[in-house]
């Protein structure tokens, strides 16, 4: 393969998955129709959800050839389609996140006897189990990209008459579904006592994403219930931070341009990414001062967020599948922008972020 090779049993496991691709694809989508999981009734929604069944299977196939994990690889433009698509047809993203669970079952049931009293064959699972799961996380979150861009294209076309039923909507739907996922991530918990094992630090990595997605829903909630929405990019990131209350660190925001050169729908999204940039720096920066500057010209927008904290290694954080990181650029790159987070132990972090802007912004 021209770079590092794995074991001989990694790389017998890997075969087998090959060959047995088909029967994995098809067992799938069986116990999705089962358990009448739509992923697997609507064809064109199946389609897709196949295609990226294979993608998972062929990363899992890689890292056991190589005999370590790869960080995945994802077509974000083409997952988060797939999540505008299940979210115009209705589908939970529940849905999307119990299928990966049943593919993540059928491909362990597949590899681990193999591995079963063979030397390194506790290795070789380890590698399988830790690309599946980052894998499968990654197109999960990607894919919730798309369905919130097609909640918030939703919001932006109520009248402030509707946003008292949406927010009891999103509310009840999305809240009580990351409470039903936190639950069965708690009885895991329960289920499978014992030493720490690797998959550990990704089960409390993905208890702190539902945690984070209650408070994302909260603040929407909230937002959605006020009688009187803030009515500027500048005026929403202020509510932010008075909303965070405490004098440290101090936080400024600037927004400087003319809005009406922005999409609704793209300034919402600059208000999200934003927000998320500053959220991580509350949680994790330690910083004294953090500084948002938002520059909205008439073909393009261009955001820096800035703090004097702790910094960290960027490489390190987006392997690890750092969710506040990757949402942010994800939204950027829907947009058609580019994002870089650059950060340097005990300096400090700056997010920056170049958004176009389309023609007919101004409404011509």
């Amino acid at each position: 393969m021209g770079c590092e090779v794995g074991t001989e049993i990694g790389s017998a496991m890997a075969r087998s998955l090959d060959v047995h691709g088909p029967d994995i694809i098809a067992r799938y989508r069986e116990e999705l129709f089962r358990a009448g999981n739509p992923l697997a009734v609507d064809e064109q929604i199946w389609r897709e959800s196949a295609q990226q069944a294979r993608a998972v299977l062929a990363d899992c196939v890689l890292a056991l050839e190589l005999g370590r994990r790869q960080t995945a690889r994802t077509a974000a433009t083409q997952v988060a389609d797939h999540g505008r698509r299940r979210a115009s047809a209705g589908i939970s993203p529940r849905y999307a996140v119990v299928a990966g669970t049943v593919l993540f079952e059928i491909v362990m049931d597949r590899l681990v006897p193999a591995a079963e009293g063979r030397p390194e064959g506790a290795e070789q699972i380890r590698i399988a189990a830790e690309a599946l799961q980052q894998s499968i996380s990654s197109r999960l979150e990607t894919a919730v990209v798309g369905y919130d861009q097609v909640l918030l294209e939703r919001i932006n076309r109520l009248q402030s008459g509707g946003q008292r039923s949406l927010a009891r909507a999103i509310h009840d739907e999305l809240g009580n579904t990351i409470s039903l996922a936190m639950r069965h991530l708690e009885l895991y918990e329960h289920l499978t006592p014992g030493p720490a094992k690797p998959a550990d630090a990704q089960l409390v990595a993905a208890k702190q994403a539902l945690v984070d997605s209650m408070q994302g829903i909260r603040d929407i909630v909230t937002s959605l219930r006020r009688d009187e929405l803030a009515g500027s990019l500048e005026q929403a990131l202020k509510l932010f931070v008075a909303s965070v209350g405490g004098t440290r660190p101090e936080i400024e925001v600037r927004v400087t341009g003319d809005e009406a050169w922005a999409p609704q729908h793209v300034l919402v999204e600059v208000f999200l990414a934003v927000r998320e940039c500053l959220r991580n720096s509350l949680s994790h920066a330690d910083a004294d001062w953090i500084w948002a500057d938002v520059t909205i010209n008439p073909h393009s927008i261009g955001v820096s967020v800035v703090d004097d904290g702790v910094g960290f290694d960027v490489t390190a954080a987006l392997e690890a599948g750092a969710n506040g990181l990757t949402s942010v650029t994800e939204r950027v790159e829907l947009l058609g922008g580019v994002a870089a987070i650059s950060g340097i132990p005990s300096v400090g972090t700056r997010v920056t972020m170049s958004i176009p802007l389309p023609e007919w912004a101004d409404g011509h």
